[in-house]
Formats: structure tokens, sequence, C-alpha cells
């Protein structure tokens, strides 16, 4: 059985969002583990999709944990470099 999950994030600023994209997408192409991987794609300018497939609930579960802070670092980066 394989358990997936799909996130959607939407941001006004389009430039976040490429800029989000392109922090996580090189984390998608290595496989860290055998037990899940993930995919990142920009639908519109204002919307990523990340979509995690894993063997287990925990795999799962893991990932998307990991996927959120990288995400919540890349905004806050972002957004601080915006202010300077």
């Amino acid at each position: 059985m394989e358990f997936t999950s799909e996130l959607i994030i939407k941001s006004e600023n389009p430039d976040e969002i490429k800029a989000v994209y392109n922090a996580l997408k090189p984390e998608t192409t290595v496989m860290i583990s055998p037990r899940g991987k993930t995919d990142i794609k920009i639908q519109d300018e204002k919307t990523l999709i990340m979509y995690f497939f894993a063997v287990d609930f925990i795999s799962l579960r893991a990932m998307i944990s990991s996927y959120l802070r990288w995400i919540e670092t890349a905004f806050s980066s972002i957004r601080i470099s915006e202010k300077s």
C-alpha cells in the first residue's frame, strides 16, 4: 500500500513561489530514502504543488514535516530580504 499526500501553497507574489520552488526542487531530485519520494511543480504563477509518496504513514508524515519546515524557512528568508 502506498500513502500519498498533496500540499498546495499559494502566494499573491509570484516571485515568492518561484523562490520557494527553486529552493526545494533540488531536494526532490535526490532519493534520500527508499521509503518515499517527493515531486514539486508550479501550477500557475501563484500556486506551488508538492506531491508526497511513501511506503508507510510514518515516512509520509516525516517527509511532510521536513518540507513544511523548509518552506517556512524559505518564506521567512524571502520576507527578511525584502525588508532589507
